[in-house]
């Protein structure tokens, strides 16, 4: 889903798989070992490859851990479920857009 962060920058490192991290206009594959930054207010997606994968995640400054607290709390098939997702994360500086 397509969202933005206002107050802190993400970066991902990616330990394993294959995932496309779409940042602003610029689709970037990304294998194990790549970094991704992204700045503040820039739109940004990520997509798994099949086979999933894993990724390190960075916030700076911090303070976004609550959130994964309660989408971890979501039902497994409901963490798909839109509607659900951007409710939670709205509270958490993702802006859908």
């Amino acid at each position: 889903m397509p969202h933005l962060h206002r107050e802190f920058e993400e970066s991902f490192f990616v330990l394993d798989g294959r995932f496309t991290f779409t940042v602003g206009d610029e689709a970037i594959v990304a294998d194990p070992g790549t970094y991704i930054l992204v700045p503040r207010e820039t739109a940004h997606t990520i997509t798994a490859a099949e086979g999933g994968g894993r990724f390190l995640t960075l916030m700076v400054p911090g303070g976004l851990e609550e959130m994964f607290f309660e989408l971890g709390e979501l039902p497994q098939n409901a963490i798909r479920d839109r509607a659900a997702r951007t409710a939670i994360s709205a509270r958490y500086d993702s802006i859908p857009v």
